[in-house]
């Protein structure tokens, strides 16, 4: 039977059978459960080696489920703590009071890293970004068990005697260590329980293959019998390697460390010495594991932020060159209607006035076509949609129709202006290349030396160099150079960006909106070409393009 879709999406990891009031006592049932095969298996571990809590999964586990989980009552979390924690103690062999006191002290320690994440971190990922990781680390790990180590020590010496700074430190290694490694490897598997979704194919062998390589440097100082704290030099790659692994993987590969960390050391007693005091083996082992784990995350969180910001930027340029797209395509159709609309006025029994008028709305829609037309080549290059269609043209023709084409832009302007085009090196033949998009070239250039010259001249340069020992590729080399206004040089490299303009009077004066020689530049580009500009002001300017014909060719 088909589930409904709102019941397969559901974010409730228990969900109820008849409503919430039945799924709440399953939810308390399974925490105080877990609460207590954590605690059984921490204390297990930990007080068969030699005193050093290596691990204390009980607390770490009810973090990572009040934090991720959507059922966050806080008093029935360090109720099910209390009952888990005090009977495994029971079972393990402590006395009532003593049991309870432990469980008490734990739930007061749980209590405090559920305010700090529900007024701190106000419920979001620890490994959301390195400012919530650092407070995650300094007031979810540090101060609930720095405040718990007081008060459990002090319990534990006054019910059962002992040193009061070694049962301190030990409590207080554990609890910071634990905390740090599997609160947020609970979170994620709460919150991967949630969503329904499993780690994919590559981020598991990821895992295992960091898990190895850890488990490696761990087992090599036993086999060569040297003091196993000093793993510390694995300490490095985590966080080198963190600039490739997510946070998510690095919080998997540490937990599953520290639990074979524990395992080892519950079979081998004697890595651990019983003595604690600053410089131990026991603090080394927390300053190594900290060195390890901290630096890692940190630098995969702000790795992941920067992987985003750039994941975003690059699908809101898609969608800004799809919008453009599409509005330059919806704009073209009426425009083209009014464009219809302005000639058939012009071509009827109309006043002269109104001809003139007509007349005047239609080079109007024709600017308005040209620049949608550019905003439309300007999207479909930003996504790459451009494609060449390279083939075999006569040199000869293609110059005889940039003559006719700079011959017809100079006389619409009305300007004194006189053009010239010279064809040298190779006055027949053919080339391979895009007629078309190099056509479309020469009219942005030319057309650009047009507006900024009011006269003088405008040439159009033409040579085929064919391959010398110094240059192993025919090329096709083309200059467009003017007598006009000139670009000063701080401002040479600016005019080839996207709706950038040179500044002054001149530039206000002809109009345009900059994407032509943009455009240009792209084209140029994805022939394995390249377009330069020489220029002086007052001097004019010429530009020149050079287009590899082996390299377009194939």
């Amino acid at each position: 039977m088909d589930l409904p879709r709102d019941r397969l999406l559901s974010p409730d990891p228990f969900p109820s059978r008849s409503g919430s009031s039945i799924g709440i006592p399953y939810l308390l049932t399974a925490l105080a459960a877990g609460s207590f095969f954590a605690a059984l298996l921490s204390i297990y571990l930990s007080r068969g080696s030699t005193g050093f809590a290596i691990i204390w999964l009980p607390n770490a586990l009810m973090i990572g489920f009040f934090w991720a989980s959507k059922h966050r009552s806080k008093l029935a979390h360090v109720s099910m703590l209390f009952v888990g924690v005090s009977a495994a103690n029971l079972i393990y062999g402590d006395p009532l009071l003593l049991a309870m006191s432990l469980g008490a002290v734990n739930g007061t320690e749980f209590l405090l890293a559920a305010f700090a994440i529900e007024r701190l971190l106000c419920f979001k990922s620890p490994l959301e970004s390195h400012r919530l990781y650092v407070k995650f680390l300094g007031f979810v790990c540090v101060l609930p068990a720095v405040v718990a180590g007081t008060i459990g020590a002090t319990v534990v010496t006054g019910l059962n005697a002992g040193s009061w700074l070694d049962v301190y430190v030990s409590w207080v290694l554990g609890d910071l260590v634990s905390t740090l490694a599997f609160a947020p490897f609970f979170y994620l598997a709460v919150g991967g329980l949630r969503a329904r979704e499993l780690p994919s194919v590559s981020e598991s062998f990821k895992f295992l293959g960091w898990l190895l390589v850890l488990s490696l440097c761990l087992i090599f100082p036993l086999v060569a019998t040297i003091e196993t704290v000093r793993f510390v030099f694995a300490a490095p790659l985590l966080a080198v390697c963190a600039l490739w692994l997510r946070t998510e993987t690095i919080s998997c590969v540490t937990a599953a460390f520290l639990m074979l960390l524990a395992l080892v050391v519950f079979f081998d007693r004697t890595l651990f010495q019983t003595g604690i005091g600053f410089g131990d083996s026991q603090l080394l082992f927390v300053i190594a594991f900290g060195c390890m784990v901290v630096p890692g995350n940190l630098i995969a969180c702000v790795v992941s932020r920067l992987k985003t910001a750039e994941r975003d930027a690059q699908e809101a340029s898609r969608l800004k060159s799809e919008f453009l797209s599409t509005m330059s395509h919806e704009i073209r159709t009426p425009l083209n209607a009014i464009m219809g609309m302005f000639q058939l006025i012009e071509r009827g029994e109309v006043p002269d006035r109104q001809k003139l008028q007509a007349e005047t709305g239609y080079k109007a829609a024709m600017k308005l076509l040209r620049l949608l037309s550019d905003i439309l080549e300007m999207s479909r290059l930003e996504a790459h949609a451009v494609e060449l269609w390279i083939r075999e043209c006569s040199l000869e023709t293609l110059v005889s129709e940039w003559r006719v084409m700079g011959e017809a832009l100079v006389s619409r302007s009305g300007k004194q202006i006189e053009f010239s085009v010279k064809l040298e090196g190779r006055e027949s033949g053919t080339v391979w290349i895009d007629e078309n998009r190099l056509g479309q070239i020469m009219h942005n250039l030319i057309d650009n030396a047009v507006r900024f010259s009011e006269k003088g001249a405008i040439g159009v340069s033409v040579k085929y160099l064919a391959s010398t020992k110094v240059q192993s590729q025919e090329t096709l080399e083309i200059s467009v150079s003017d007598t006009g206004c000139g670009i000063a040089k701080d401002q040479q490299e600016l005019i080839f960006d996207r709706f950038r303009q040179t500044d002054g009077s001149i530039r206000r004066k002809v109009g345009g909106t900059g994407l032509g020689l943009a455009i240009s530049k792209d084209l140029i580009k994805l022939m394995n070409g390249t377009l330069s500009v020489e220029s002086e002001l007052g001097q004019g300017t010429t530009f020149r393009m050079s287009i590899p014909q082996t390299a377009v060719a194939t």
